[in-house]
């Protein structure tokens, strides 16, 4: 599972939403979460911890924003050599199969459907962990 200190990008145009997650997070141990408003913030701290060679292990990202989307800042990540292989989970209160199948193609690593508690979200990271920590 995700180190207490993984660097941690929580991204949610809703504060609400943002604080939840963030708590559960915290409740979990991990102690290193940045936060963002929309997907340019993140991507732009995304880039800003790349230049200092200090490797973002995992993003959280609504879909839904307003100056860029989840799925445009997972383009972003994905089509970058420096961030392509962080792992991604999108969250979303849609949970339609043509918005998960989208996501998918670009490389997501998991996804989650709001509302969603600390369980599911426990769920989830361990998932994403499994997928892009393969054993052996």
């Amino acid at each position: 599972m995700f180190k207490n200190d993984a660097l941690i990008i929580l991204v949610d145009d809703m504060a609400a939403a943002r604080d939840l997650t963030q708590g559960y997070l915290e409740g979990f141990g991990f102690n290193n979460i940045f936060t963002a408003e929309d997907g340019r913030e993140a991507y732009d701290t995304i880039m800003s911890f790349a230049e200092l060679s200090t490797p973002v292990e995992l993003v959280i990202s609504d879909w839904m924003m307003p100056v860029m989307s989840g799925l445009e800042l997972l383009q972003k990540v994905r089509g970058n050599p420096k961030t392509a292989k962080i792992p991604f989970l999108m969250t979303t209160s849609e949970g339609n199969a043509p918005q998960v199948i989208k996501a998918i193609m670009q490389g997501v690593s998991d996804y989650a459907v709001k509302p969603f508690d600390s369980q599911t979200l426990f769920k989830k990271l361990t998932q994403v962990w499994n997928k892009t920590h393969p054993k052996g």
